[in-house]
């Protein structure tokens, strides 16, 4: 049994946890789950108190249908990727081989490893995930990402929802703005929105067919999904383009995981 009264969150003793696990709830705009985000993994830190709610929100996760997976398997992904509690200053940091996670050794996560690896399944389990909105469909390829312990797109392919990432030239190194989605497919400068940028570089999407690793599973996902629109952002986010500093051309992902 976890003494959560031993355990600490954001804001002081864990005390109050228990509660709100009780209430956890498949919809996704529940209080309890600002609640819950708020004490353990509050601004992507995490805390002694984090790592125990993993087994809580596996099990709310196999239960519930695939649409009210996306909430519990992307909290349980931001403390994956949370890594270290900031009041367990002698934790060791372990690595599961799907992802990064910590043992508090004066607390005993017992099960840890496996509590991630089931985790994981279920994430992986949850597609097609058909008839999700293209927002909750980006949070679960970016959660089953962060499960598999891919630090870049498991923390950042959420920014596909917003159309815009940030870069650096790997040439130059100039910091870039690569704007992919709904405001277009090009690489600039500075602020895309100023209407005076003078250069708008446009970005070359690749052949779904050239894709691999990551890039090709994201792609497949998406089209097995019903997410079309998303999968040919995702060909962009793998394609080429060129900075609007030095005209040298590079791939869009380079430039982004330059300053993940």
């Amino acid at each position: 049994m976890t003494d959560w009264a031993k355990l600490r969150h954001a804001y002081g003793s864990a005390s109050d946890i228990p509660p709100l696990l009780e209430q956890l709830s498949p919809d996704p705009e529940a209080d309890v789950w600002d609640e819950l985000w708020g004490r353990i993994c509050h601004q992507g830190s995490v805390y002694s108190a984090s790592f125990p709610v993993l087994p809580y929100l596996a099990d709310a996760a196999e239960r519930w249908p695939i649409a009210a997976r996306v909430m519990p398997l992307a909290l349980a992904s931001a403390i994956v990727m949370g890594g270290r509690a900031l009041d367990s200053p002698d934790a060791e940091l372990i690595d599961t081989g799907i992802g990064l996670a910590s043992r508090y050794l004066e607390v005993g996560q017992d099960g840890l490893v496996d509590t991630v690896e089931r985790l994981r399944r279920i994430a992986f389990d949850s597609f097609p995930a058909e008839g999700l909105s293209g927002v909750a469909f980006i949070d679960l390829l970016q959660s089953t990402l962060a499960l598999c312990g891919d630090r870049l797109w498991g923390e950042n392919l959420y920014r596909l929802s917003e159309g815009e990432f940030e870069g650096a030239c790997p040439s130059c190194h100039s910091n870039l703005y690569l704007i992919v989605g709904e405001y277009g497919y090009f690489t600039v400068a500075g602020d895309y929105m100023e209407k005076s940028q003078v250069e708008r570089l446009g970005i070359w999407p690749a052949e779904p067919a050239s894709l691999t690793g990551t890039g090709r599973w994201l792609h497949d996902r998406a089209v097995d999904g019903g997410h079309p629109d998303l999968a040919f952002w995702i060909c962009h986010v793998f394609g080429m383009t060129a900075c609007p500093v030095c005209d040298n051309r590079f791939v869009v992902s380079e430039a982004i995981a330059r300053t993940a």
